[in-house]
């Protein structure tokens, strides 16, 4: 049976969620019953006071700026960065809306450019498999060129 990995904490959760809270987090299931709804209550109400101290300090205002980054971020930059935080359902559907976003940026791509159909498959390939691309055609170019000299290496 695989054990499913715990998700990613945020960012955000990074900067204003201590460690020890984070630790009775994951103590809640194993509380009786009858302490669990007080100690999740607990939880997010030091969670709230640990954020309103954070924004309430000078020196966590840079932090806070350094989340947002301040720099136009695009569809793409955006969903990726989103993924890894979302259930798995809900990551396919990223990756599926990555691929078309890519899809669509090479379709763009081609028509702005001589529509070289060569270009455009590189465009779509991974570097790996441009690599790999370029190893086949280089034999393929030295093969052919060795038959018209009627030098078959494989006979």
């Amino acid at each position: 049976m695989d054990k499913k990995s715990p998700p990613p904490i945020s960012p955000f959760d990074e900067l204003v969620t201590p460690p020890e809270l984070q630790t009775l987090k994951l103590l809640i299931p194993f509380t009786p019953l009858s302490s669990q709804r007080a100690l999740g209550i607990l939880i997010k109400y030091l969670e709230f006071q640990q954020t309103i101290s954070f924004f309430n300090q000078p020196q966590n205002r840079l932090h806070s700026q350094i989340l947002s980054e301040q720099r136009p971020v695009t569809t793409f930059e955006m969903l990726t960065e989103l993924k890894p935080y979302l259930p798995a359902g809900q990551g396919e559907m990223i990756d599926t809306m990555l691929n078309m976003l890519h899809v669509m940026k090479v379709m763009q791509k081609g028509q702005n450019t001589d529509s070289n159909p060569i270009g455009m498959m590189m465009d779509v390939l991974t570097p790996e498999q441009q690599d790999m691309f370029h190893m086949y055609q280089s034999m393929f170019v030295d093969e052919t060129h060795n038959e018209k000299e009627g030098a078959n290496p494989h006979e």
